[in-house]
């Protein structure tokens, strides 16, 4: 192994033990003395990698929105065009009920600071499945959407604000999944029958 090589698999080890306390615990919970702790390594061997505590958060985050990204590719592509913001809607709340901790983080929802510019730009790929999937039901649908900002804002903040619901204990993600779907259906049916 190269010394490159090495470096990577060190810098790969600090990240995942800092994931696991995220998904386990939550963000507030990651400390760089904790995660040298998990590695074996000092403090000063993670600050080679890392330079605070927000920059390796800020790697879990970018890396979340990657795994979020996955998981609504490949929901929106086993649908059909006139499915795809459903299937994206549901993925979405499957991926927050599985991946809490994370999903706060992700969210700026964790009690941690992170730059909303990052944060913007590691969405970006997860924002243009999105566009993609509106896209392809206005495309099925025959429905001209002039603005396809708003378009997402607006199917974002359906399924960002079911999952708020879906975290209630008296409401839960079953539960929410549902109003979700019929949150989108009121939504495509208003887009639909705009004059």
């Amino acid at each position: 192994m190269t010394r490159e090589e090495r470096r990577e698999a060190n810098r790969r080890r600090i990240f995942e033990a800092a994931w696991q306390t995220v998904e386990r615990d939550g963000a507030a919970s990651v400390t760089i003395r904790q995660v040298a702790t998990d590695v074996g390594y000092s403090a000063p061997v993670v600050y080679q990698h890392f330079a605070n505590k927000e920059a390796l958060l800020g790697e879990v985050m970018r890396e979340g929105y990657a795994h979020l990204h996955a998981h609504l590719d490949a929901a929106a592509a086993a649908s059909g065009p006139a499915g795809a913001i459903y299937a994206i809607g549901r993925a979405y709340l499957d991926f927050a009920e599985r991946n809490p901790h994370l999903y706060r983080l992700m969210n700026g929802l964790a009690g941690v600071t992170l730059d909303p510019g990052a944060r913007h730009a590691a969405a970006g790929p997860v924002i243009a499945v999105t566009n993609g999937a509106i896209e392809a039901w206005a495309r099925a649908t025959g429905v001209p959407l002039p603005d396809m900002t708003l378009a997402c804002d607006l199917v974002w903040g359906v399924v960002h604000g079911m999952t708020g619901l879906g975290q209630l204990d008296d409401i839960g993600f079953d539960r929410a999944r549902l109003l979700a779907d019929q949150a989108l259906h009121a939504l495509t049916l208003s887009w639909a029958t705009k004059e």
